[in-house]
Parts: C-alpha cells; sequence; structure tokens
C-alpha cells in the first residue's frame, strides 16, 4: 500500500537536512527534533542520558523535558508529538510497516505535564483503534487528528489565572453561539450537515442555516455580534483577530438568506475599513456601528433582490454596482435590486420595525467565560481539546467524542469525563504547544 505521506519520506529527509536538522534511521520508532532547553531520555533498560536533535527513541524510552524546555519527537509513521516544559512522555508500543495496516500499534502515556500530537499514518489506515495515548486514569483513541493534551496538578489553575487575552486557537475557531433558541445547523466544505448548540465553535468559512423559529446569536472573538433569525443563512467569508496584533483584524461576512440583527466588535471600532457584510444585492461596510440588515420583505427571503438596512447606532455605507450612499443612526435604506441605486428611507417599512426578535447588544454576554479567558477553578485530571479531527476520551467504562473546537475533562478521581461547554485558555492558548513549529508537509500539518 502506497500513501503520499510515506512516499514522503525522501522529502523528510532532503528537507530536514535544509533546516539543519540530524536524521536518525528509519529503523528507529521515532527521533528527536526541534528540541529547545534540558531533554533527557531514559532508556528501556534504566540508563539516562541527556538528549539532543536526531537522536533515536525506541520502544519504552521515557522523554523528559525540564523547566522552559520543549521538544519535537517524529515517529517513522509521520506523526509528530510536541512535548511543553515538564513533561515525561512514553513509547510502549510502536508497530508499522507500509504493506501491513492491519498491524499498525502506536501506544504512547503521558506520565505528566502536556504534549500536542499530530497523527501520521498509524490512526489514519486499516486500524482506527491503532493509536491511542495512556494516562494514569484516562485513555484517549486517536482517529487521524490535532489535539493537545494536558495532566493538570496545581499548576493549570494558576496559569488560567494569567490568561485574559483572547487569542487565535489551534483550532482556528473565530467565535462561538453564545445564545440559541430553535435549531443551528452548520453545513460543511464537502456538504455535510452539523447541527450545533449553545457555546459550540465557529470556523472560518462556516455556512451557518438558521431553522424554522427561534434565532441564534453568534459572538466573534473581537466582541462582534450576529443575530441570525428564523429561516436566514450566513457564511463567514473571512475572519481574523488577534487582541494582540488588532491592525491585523479582518472581517467579511456574507449575508445569504433572511434578516440578521448584528453590532459590530472591536475590528469595527478600530479599523471599520475592515469590516464588511456582502449580499449579492449590496454591500455594507461599517463605521463602528449597529443595524439590520432585512433581506426582501419577509423574514427568509434570499439576499438577492430588494434589502433593507435599518441603523440603530453609528453609520455605514451601502454599495450597489458604482453607487454608494451613508446611512447614520436612526436612518434606513433601500435597494431595489443587483446595481440599483440605494434609496434613503425617511422611515424602515412596518414589518421592519416590527422585528419581534432581541437586539444582540441586549444579551449580557461575558466573553471572557464564553471563550475561557475567565479564571476558574481547574480540579485536577486532564484536560484534552480538539484542534482538528476527533478523539475518543475513555475513562473507565464510560467514553466521550470530541470533535475539532471542543475539549473534554476525566476527573483526577477516574470518575466518568465530561465535556467541557469551553476549552479552558490555559489549554487551547498553551504558548508552548498553541502554535508549536511542527515540520510542514507531514501527515495532516497545514
Amino acid at each position: 500500500m502506497k500513501t503520499a505521506c510515506f512516499r514522503f519520506a525522501i522529502s523528510l529527509v532532503l528537507g530536514a537536512i535544509g533546516w539543519g536538522l540530524p536524521i536518525a534511521a528509519f529503523s528507529e520508532v521515532a527521533t528527536i527534533q526541534k528540541s529547545s532547553g534540558v531533554i533527557s531520555i531514559q532508556r528501556a533498560g534504566g540508563h539516562s542520558s541527556l538528549a539532543y536533535d536526531g537522536l533515536a527513541v525506541n520502544t519504552g524510552d521515557i522523554v523528559n523535558t525540564e523547566q522552559d524546555s520543549s521538544a519535537l519527537l517524529v515517529f517513522r509513521d509521520k506523526s509528530q508529538v510536541a512535548l511543553r516544559p515538564l513533561t515525561s512522555f512514553q513509547v510502549k508500543e510502536f508497530q508499522f510497516d507500509e504493506d501491513q495496516p492491519k498491524s499498525d500499534n502506536l501506544v504512547v502515556a503521558l506520565l505528566k505535564g502536556g504534549l500536542r500530537t499530530v497523527s501520521g499514518l498509524v490512526s489514519k489506515r486499516g486500524n482506527r483503534n491503532a493509536y491511542r495515548l495512556e494516562t494514569a486514569t484516562a485513555t484517549i483513541g486517536i482517529r487521524g487528528t490535532d489535539f493537545t493534551v494536558r495532566q493538570c496538578d496545581q499548576d493549570c489553575e494558576s496559569e488560567q489565572a494569567q490568561k485574559h487575552l483572547i487569542r487565535p486557537s489551534p483550532a482556528d475557531v473565530i467565535g462561538r453561539v453564545a445564545e440559541l433558541t430553535g435549531s443551528l445547523t452548520s453545513v460543511l466544505p464537502d456538504g455535510k450537515k452539523m447541527a450545533l448548540a449553545k457555546s459550540y465553535p465557529l470556523f472560518e468559512q462556516d455556512e451557518l442555516h438558521m431553522g424554522e423559529t427561534g434565532y441564534a446569536l453568534l459572538v466573534l472573538t473581537d466582541g462582534t455580534r450576529i443575530l441570525i433569525q428564523s429561516g436566514g443563512v450566513i457564511k463567514m467569508n473571512n475572519y481574523h483577530y488577534d487582541q494582540m496584533k488588532p491592525d491585523t483584524g479582518n472581517m467579511l461576512v456574507e449575508m445569504v438568506k433572511g434578516t440578521s440583527r448584528i453590532l459590530t466588535g472591536l475590528i469595527g471600532k478600530k479599523h471599520p475599513e475592515k469590516v464588511h457584510f456582502a449580499t449579492v444585492t449590496a454591500t455594507i461596510g461599517v463605521r463602528g456601528t449597529a443595524f439590520d440588515i432585512v433581506c426582501g420583505r419577509r423574514d427568509q427571503d434570499p439576499c438577492d433582490g430588494e434589502l433593507f438596512l435599518s441603523m440603530r447606532e453609528g453609520k455605514t455605507s451601502i454599495a450597489s454596482g458604482d453607487h454608494e450612499i451613508e446611512a447614520n443612526k436612526g436612518i434606513s435604506a433601500y435597494v431595489a435590486g443587483p446595481g440599483s441605486m440605494p434609496e434613503l428611507l425617511p422611515e424602515a417599512p412596518q414589518s421592519v420595525r416590527d422585528n419581534p426578535n432581541p437586539l444582540p447588544e441586549s444579551f449580557p454576554i461575558d466573553t471572557s467565560v464564553l471563550f475561557g479567558t475567565a479564571p476558574q477553578d481547574v480540579p485536577k485530571g486532564i484536560y484534552t481539546s480538539v484542534n482538528d479531527g476527533r478523539i475518543v476520551l475513555t475513562q473507565g467504562d464510560r467514553e466521550i467524542e470530541i470533535g475539532k473546537g471542543e475539549s473534554g475533562f476525566a476527573p483526577a478521581n477516574g470518575s466518568a469525563p465530561i465535556l467541557l461547554s469551553v476549552p479552558p485558555s490555559f489549554l487551547d492558548q498553551d504558548e508552548f504547544l498553541g502554535n508549536f513549529p511542527f515540520i510542514p508537509g507531514l501527515c495532516g500539518v497545514k
């Protein structure tokens, strides 16, 4: 069985030479790459020594990182495991043969500390249970994915107390569902549909469909709020925000169908020229503002015909074809169709004025809680957050499945694992693992 990742082995060698990284023989289980600080290795026979880039790791070996130290292990199947400081990690079992995928087996153990792994061929071939990670009480089954796991004692709580900024996560979460009545569905790039619930993560390119009743309040990481009404459809075409780099923020939301109520956030206040809400009929440019976009005269009309804009605060520009006008607080605008001249209205139509749905600014949302940056108790146990793909977290006779942007917790007392409403920031924004420099071009690495 030939695979793209296995054929990349020669490219890995040549690329590693270009990076100045030593290469160990591919007969070994794994090699240490990109180490920083003090790393040691305890061999299966009990002998310990300092570790270095290119050192081979064999079955039974334990790799230890000291304070302010980290390391990357690359396995023969192209799995990559990044270790954060004060971590002990053991390779317990490894079996990989290019031509015998059903015999694949990779078992590793997190003895203390934390790691992030991008899985390779073992998790993607014939045996879906071939790759698993063990801890003192819980086991994680890996289904071809990228995830972070942390064994917490007292250290995690102190780290959580120090994290207050909302930063881009490894999972590329751009926002969350803050409130929901009725049903909200995300249509994935492959056409599959996934039902969302309150606190669920949002991603760039999500196409969100609101059911025939109710509404959904979306809150993005810069504080932008979008309330989608019944029958509405929007698409998150482009979004980026980092509180540490606010000048790089931008947003483009496509209004496909129905009515949405909007309150712009920090991007719109600091760089309004970088925020746009687009329809087939017209594009709305914001100036730090609050407004409603109404497609047609019914809640569920598509946004390819007449369009109404109703201003609550601030100022917007409305562009259609070669025409553009501005609308201020208390003003409404109307566009008859694509390319038509926008018109200012002395008063919005009755159907627009009588909107029964709540304003997005009326909800008391604590974004630090919604995005996991608030101080919180951190009980001892195993925490895990999925950046891509899916994993299964098992403890005792109970298991839960965790998907992209979600997190789970297995208590140290051995009780049943649970899904967390949001990943805690000590895990989701780990300064060592959040943007770890994995080797590009291997399986699953962006």
